[in-house]
């Protein structure tokens, strides 16, 4: 449904807190990026993003609270998510010299007023590195087609780098598609676009887009903008379909599906399907033995019958810090 503001979910240390529902989302994320552990790649993100997601393992023990800095250099699992936000190359910790500056979650009363040191050689933090580089405001006339709604849980493929997907929507208003949603699960994915407005069979007819071929430095979720939108009218199918080459990888196709112990997704049937070829279509979904799942491809589109222009509630989100937007 979209982030909230930070102010109106307040972190609660008690395990058995109910979360806090009915918030209004403030933002659209539109971009979502895994990062490798690197630490120049690191630093460049935050110079180009802004803070960026990671984890750690914490264990209080490996706290130094005089100076605030951790070193953990263990094996055990990652456990907490917190913030990254900089660097000091000169902070000693007992991990040795450079550190990353932390935001933790619990408050301005611990820590440096809520903040830390991470030891770069800590063996834990930034096992799971996450940014979000693209986002935009909410609005009553934005559409975002998707059946995905746990997003990428799996994927699959033919043996090989290059696999297609497929997937059929259709439209609840007059709309103008304008741009393709998708994830992707390999550094350096190409992607190829195409929306047809008919499909019998394995033909597929009357292109109405095409884009790519499009570079994806890092895997997560991509939006991608076509050269020029298109207009369909309230109740019209469309089908998208996307080629991924995910270079020394042979499942290319990104899905959702029954994740135990985690989530049980409403898996959709005879919206979905997967090629080797891209001429040759396979349909998966629940009613398809083996292969009850729903693709991660989506489309983003303005309802033309509906003004962009929120007047009930201001969602104009402060956002900080985002050097590259300013």
């Amino acid at each position: 449904d979209g982030p909230v503001e930070d102010a109106l979910d307040v972190y609660d240390a008690d395990m058995s807190a109910v979360c806090t529902e009915g918030l209004t989302p403030m933002i659209q994320v539109e971009e979502y990026y895994l990062l490798p552990g690197d630490e120049a790649v690191l630093k460049q993100a935050l110079l180009d993003y802004g803070a960026i997601y990671v984890n750690m393992m914490y264990d209080a023990a490996f706290y130094n609270s005089t100076d605030y800095t951790y070193y953990y250099d263990g094996d055990l699992s990652t456990d907490h998510a917190v913030l990254l936000c900089g660097w000091d190359d000169n902070k000693v910790t007992a991990g040795g010299t450079g550190a990353w500056i932390i935001r933790n979650s619990w408050g301005d009363d611990w820590g440096e007023n809520g903040y830390f040191y991470i030891s770069y050689n800590d063996t834990k933090v930034n096992s799971t590195v996450g940014v979000f580089p693209g986002f935009s405001q909410i609005q009553d006339n934005k559409i975002l087609h998707y059946y995905d709604e746990l997003a990428w849980i799996g994927s699959t493929g033919y043996g090989d780098e290059t696999a297609y997907g497929m997937t059929k929507f259709n439209t609840s208003s007059n709309e103008e598609i304008y741009a393709i949603g998708a994830f992707t699960n390999t550094a350096g994915t190409t992607v190829n676009i195409e929306v047809y407005d008919t499909k019998v069979d394995n033909d597929l007819s009357n292109m109405l887009a095409s884009a790519g071929p499009f570079y994806c430095e890092f895997p997560g979720y991509h939006k991608f903008d076509l050269p020029s939108s298109f207009e369909l009218e309230e109740g019209e199918d469309f089908y998208i379909k996307v080629q991924f080459n995910t270079p020394g990888y042979n499942y290319p196709v990104t899905y959702e599906k029954l994740s135990l112990d985690y989530a049980e997704p409403y898996i959709e049937s005879g919206v979905c399907w997967i090629s080797h070829s891209g001429t040759s279509w396979t349909q998966v979904g629940s009613d398809v033995e083996g292969k009850e799942r729903d693709l991660c491809i989506r489309a983003f589109a303005y309802d033309l019958n509906i003004s962009g222009i929120n007047e009930s509630t201001d969602n104009s989100p402060i956002l900080y810090p985002q050097p590259a937007i300013d």
